[in-house]
């Protein structure tokens, strides 16, 4: 099957140590959900996403979080990241959005395929993301 971690990191430092302890672990396709409160700095979300392409995934998924917009217009995090990501080198097509962290989650576990993996950073909604991953664990 697919490999899916869920962690709660959401700033350079934290992120960028998910992504080194995750180096290792082999992976077909690597997909990473992204999200950042509107209250960070354009550079602190620039950075943020760097840290977590530093996993260089196949897939980014930048997800929305309506809630924590916190003066900024909606998609406006969404599109600094897509920034980052492109100037990182993905391409369009590999560049994802949802409308929140459940809804990212949902998306990327319907693309998983054998021997993928993927890195769900989850800001918020993580009771939702826990309960879409609960049917798809294999015990």
């Amino acid at each position: 099957g697919a490999r899916v971690f869920v962690d709660f990191a959401h700033n350079p430092h934290s992120i960028s140590a998910v992504t080194d302890a995750m180096a290792g672990v082999p992976a077909k396709r690597r997909f990473i959900m992204i999200s950042h409160a509107g209250d960070r700095s354009d550079q602190d979300i620039l950075d943020a996403t760097q840290s977590a392409l530093a996993l260089n995934p196949d897939f980014l998924m930048a997800a929305e979080l309506p809630q924590y917009l916190r003066g900024r217009e909606l998609g406006e995090t969404l599109r600094l990241t897509h920034q980052q990501a492109i100037k990182h080198g993905l391409k369009t097509h590999q560049l994802l959005v949802a409308e929140g962290p459940a809804a990212g989650a949902k998306q990327i576990l319907s693309q998983l395929q054998e021997g993928d993996l993927a890195l769900l950073l989850v800001l918020s909604e993580r009771d939702q993301v826990f309960a879409i991953l609960d049917p798809a664990l294999t015990h």
